[in-house]
């Protein structure tokens, strides 16, 4: 008979027997299991009030602005990948550590924005639930997702942990370079710029340099686009330190937020208006193909051994 143990409010653990497969030997494991949050129907959360863009625009109360311009959504450039090719041979170990190998790589594969399909979902988009309230029932991006599809560790220390000791030397040289970047003609420190100077002037700090850029560019990409962020300097910092990162916790976030944020911006917006969205949609996109094969290629590439999930 199963023993059960003292338990959180939120999580029930108990003894079970298990048999193992090889030797066919009874086992004694701990099982823990997350309590249901209700015991019956009535006690149910009822479904949220707020409407979804896809009930609006299907009674023709509003319809989408005429420009959506999608930020943030970077292919791959040459030269970028030539840095890649050249880091993954010195660093390739290190990635492989921290959990960002793939993630990395996955960054060297021309994904095409599919615009519609972005807009399609979020007309389903509930941001009471952080899930799309489908007519056939609910569906949402998972942390298990971000890591098979983006390839990022969903174990690690947050990435709001501040630098310490040697490492706040680096952070303040990488906030120099980035500042005497942003006095050059286009007073901004561009990914083409940041590029450019680390790779070919100064290797210092190239590693982290590149980790900064990759940050930027591809995992929390952000407004004003094409510029380098101050903020991902620690979180690159600890990653070029061997230090394990959570990021697809803080992706997945990312994306819950900039999807709420899409979506009210819709309902506030005149149709004549413009309107941008940002973060990892690209991710999104991702998933779609993944979950309705329907609206991606029509024949889908083989993976090779070794390749990420967005090849």
């Amino acid at each position: 008979m199963a023993k059960e143990h003292s338990h959180s409010i939120f999580q029930l653990s108990r003894d079970e027997k298990l048999i193992c497969p090889k030797d066919r030997k009874t086992l004694v494991r701990t099982a823990r299991f997350l309590k249901p949050c209700v015991q019956t129907v009535s006690q149910a959360v009822t479904v949220p009030n707020t409407p979804l863009l896809f009930d609006i625009f299907s009674q023709n109360l509003k319809q989408w602005p005429e420009t959506v311009d999608i930020k943030g959504w970077h292919v791959s450039q040459k030269r970028w990948e030539e840095w890649v090719d050249r880091m993954a041979g010195k660093c390739g170990a290190l990635w492989n550590l921290t959990g960002i190998c793939d993630a990395i790589m996955s960054s060297r594969y021309e994904i095409r924005c599919n615009k519609d399909s972005i807009l399609g979902l979020v007309e389903f988009w509930c941001p009471e639930t952080n899930t799309f309230v489908f007519p056939w029932g609910e569906a949402t991006v998972t942390l298990e997702d971000v890591m098979i599809l983006g390839g990022f560790s969903t174990l690690g220390e947050s990435v709001r942990r501040p630098v310490e000791g040697k490492s706040v030397k680096i952070e303040e040289e990488l906030n120099r370079k980035r500042l005497i970047m942003s006095r050059n003609k286009s007073r901004k420190a561009t990914h083409g710029c940041w590029i450019k100077h680390f790779m070919e002037e100064e290797r210092e700090y190239e590693h982290v340099a590149f980790l900064s850029l990759w940050l930027s560019r591809y995992v929390f990409p952000s407004l004003p686009e094409k510029i380098v962020a101050k903020h991902v300097f620690p979180v690159a910092i600890h990653l070029s330190s061997n230090t394990r990162m959570a990021l697809a916790p803080a992706v997945l976030a990312s994306l819950y937020k900039n999807l709420t944020l899409l979506k009210n911006q819709a309902m506030s917006s005149r149709e004549e208006m413009s309107m941008t969205a940002s973060g990892p949609l690209r991710l999104l996109q991702l998933w779609a193909f993944e979950r309705f094969p329907s609206l991606g290629p029509g024949i889908p590439n083989t993976l090779k051994p070794g390749e990420p999930r967005a090849a």
